[in-house]
């Protein structure tokens, strides 16, 4: 059966009252974790599987605040029965409760009960800012997981979140946000209380203290740490493969979040969900025969959790066939069209694990789009688009270098993320079952391999990279900045990568099947790139200098990059600013893309054109500022013989 069909048949097989059902019921749950309502949450979906005679493994983990892999450390258990914050001079009233807006109280919060003054501090991220706030109550807003060390050397109470101006524009004044402390063991005693108000509430309070008043609150929260006891889950459940059960491709979505958050990430939770149910029944019913490979679904604690279970992994790996092929990730993939806005994205693979499975996520979200519904008097039809690589959420690690899975997300931008406005309203059945059909199309196509699904896969991939191809042509030979060398050097670069899509389809073709294809496939593909670097002009004139020339760079860790090494609260400020204003568009991939790419082999002009290419804002000095900046910090290393070290570093701050 070919992707197409599969779109068709599981649409109609997608419950879209039973998706909405399970994402209003997971919303409700406090998912943080390795909390007691995160627990409950998996307990809920883990019910639905057991009521529907499908078996499941949960598997528990330390969230201690020390237990380590790779560098990735576990988050600390926690929970929270109530909290509550008042202001009690000049006026008395309540701000926010716990149980009204569970997002409110700051994740992990320590327990408090105390009156102190308030002061606003501005944004809070400098130790100037804290120099009125012994025994105070601190105004910031800035995100306390990054400061909550810099408030504590200064004795602060505790700290109030309240979003900027420009936050506010966007997310609605009477909106809170979402966000907290996230320690380790090590610095758990810096972290206060701490409670996130909206923009509103923060204007009535500033007023107050511009007009020189005693301003006072109260907080009472009460919450704890289970450092010793505290568990953190992941629910794993699957479809067998009926002849090559070690080779797998995985589902996954986090559940963990705060309760009401209903988009991020209930919604992917449900539609995971719903999906392996309509499977089961379709292939219970003979409607679908059972997959060669296992097909797995994982709802997982973010980053967290899916370390502590590609750890397993990586050893089994090691020692056995265990192989996974690709890995799809759903993360907010419920908005919807009218009021959200946005289209759904989905980030392509990362460059350096090129994949069949462009090309599958193309002829299934064109099929999918073509499908016009109607629910409640309105039509609907999917709108999305596509994205370079980027990070953000758990396919990063399985896109990392290190295991190389081809892997992809879907979700949406979308301006309520993370606020108590990303609530039930704003989710659309029909936008989560568009999602779960394209994932599920693509998961049992990879998964069967049918000889109709391998000959279309592999035209759809040609197809792919042509069209690609096409599209680069105008940046290529139009650009200012490259000389003749270096575009015929990035034409070599994209025939490689689409030669080795092509490749790619081995691992599916056990039979053999695509060899003549593969070969006809391959000498188009060399030939159309002869033909555009036959299209270059040879002009001796025009050959600028390779500015980085042959160096190489490798990684100087083993395992998943960890991110949070890319969060150092010690690095200097011009290099914060100039880190975050390269890595803050498309979640990071910039950053994480070098660090894919810095394979020891790949020279660092190679690595530019390429990075250049997919995210055409990076320039030469970006790449040169992080290849120093990761060198510095002990992330990346030289490999050999390199021209770095000759470079005049280009930011004279």
């Amino acid at each position: 059966m070919i992707i197409d069909q599969l779109v068709e048949i599981l649409a109609q097989e997608f419950s879209l009252h039973s998706v909405m059902n399970m994402v209003s019921r997971i919303s409700q749950y406090h998912r943080i974790q390795g909390s007691q309502g995160y627990f409950d949450a998996v307990k809920y979906i883990q019910l639905i599987l057991e009521k529907n005679e499908i078996n499941s493994t949960l598997y528990e983990y330390p969230a201690d605040g020390k237990s380590e892999n790779w560098g990735w450390i576990s988050p600390i258990s926690w929970n929270i029965k109530s909290g509550e914050l008042w202001l009690t001079k000049p006026v008395e009233k309540r701000l926010c409760r716990f149980n009204d807006c569970p997002m409110s109280v700051l994740t992990h919060s320590k327990a408090a009960d105390f009156e102190a003054s308030l002061v606003n501090v501005g944004k809070g991220d400098s130790s100037i800012d804290y120099k009125n706030t012994r025994e105070k109550v601190a105004l910031i807003t800035t995100s306390p997981r990054n400061i909550f060390s810099l408030a504590a050397k200064h004795a602060v109470m505790g700290l109030i979140l309240h979003p900027t101006l420009e936050r506010a524009a966007k997310i609605g004044d009477s909106t809170i946000q979402y966000d907290g402390f996230w320690p380790t063991a090590e610095d758990l005693s810096n972290v206060t209380a701490g409670f996130s108000i909206s923009h509103k509430q923060f204007l009535e309070i500033n007023q107050y203290l511009e007009q020189n008043k005693e301003v006072k609150v109260r907080f009472k929260i009460d919450a704890n740490f289970s450092i010793e006891t505290g568990k953190l889950h992941v629910l794993e459940t699957e479809i067998i493969g009926s002849k090559i059960p070690s080779e797998e491709i995985v589902v996954i979505s986090h559940l963990c979040h705060p309760a009401l958050s209903a988009n991020d990430n209930a919604s992917g939770n449900a539609t995971t969900l719903e999906l392996i149910l309509s499977l089961i029944r379709m292939i219970r019913s003979g409607l679908l025969s059972p997959p060669k490979r296992t097909i797995r679904f994982l709802w997982v604690p973010e980053f967290s959790g899916t370390i502590e279970w590609l750890k397993t992994y990586d050893e089994q790996r090691k020692i056995s066939r265990r192989k996974i092929l690709a890995v799809l990730n759903l993360d907010m993939v419920g908005q919807s069209p009218e009021k959200i806005g946005t289209p759904l994205t989905i980030c392509f693979p990362s460059i350096s694990t090129p994949s069949y499975l462009r090309a599958n996520l193309r002829q299934a979200l064109e099929k999918a789009a073509n499908q016009i519904d109607s629910k409640n008097g309105r039509s609907y039809r999917l709108n999305y688009t596509f994205a370079p690589f980027e990070g953000g959420s758990d396919h990063l690690i399985t896109n990392d270098l290190y295991f190389s899975i081809p892997s992809t997300m879907f979700g949406h931008e979308d301006p309520f993320h993370h606020t108590s406005a990303d609530n039930i309203d704003k989710v659309d059945p029909l936008e989560c079952r568009s999602v779960g059909t394209v994932v599920g199309a693509i998961a049992y196509g990879i998964a069967t391999s049918s000889e109709r699904f391998l000959k279309e896969t592999i035209n759809r991939v040609f197809l792919d990279v042509i069209d690609e191809s096409l599209k680069a042509e105008p940046n290529i030979t139009q650009s200012e900045e490259l000389s003749i060398i270096q575009k015929r050097k990035l034409w070599d670069l994209l025939e490689n990568i689409g030669l080795k899509r092509i490749i790619s389809l081995t691992s599916l073709d056990e039979n053999g099947i695509l060899i003549e294809d593969m070969n006809h496939f391959s000498d188009l593909i060399k030939s159309q790139f002869n033909h555009f670097r036959r299209k270059l002009q040879s002009d001796s004139g025009d050959q600028k200098p390779e500015k980085i020339g042959q160096a190489l760079i490798t990684r100087n860790y083993t395992g998943p990059f960890p991110i949070k090494r890319l969060m150092r609260p010690d690095r200097r400020e011009y290099k914060k600013i100039k880190l975050d204003a390269i890595g803050t568009d498309y979640w990071g991939g910039v950053l994480l893309e070098l660090l894919n790419l810095a394979d020891g082999k790949t020279p660092l002009e190679d690595i530019f054109l390429l990075l250049n290419l997919y995210y055409p804002k990076v320039s030469y000095g970006d790449v040169l500022f992080l290849v120093n900046l990761f060198i510095e910090e002990k992330i990346l290393i030289e490999k050999g013989t390199s021209i770095l070290t000759a470079i005049e570093y280009p930011y004279p701050y």
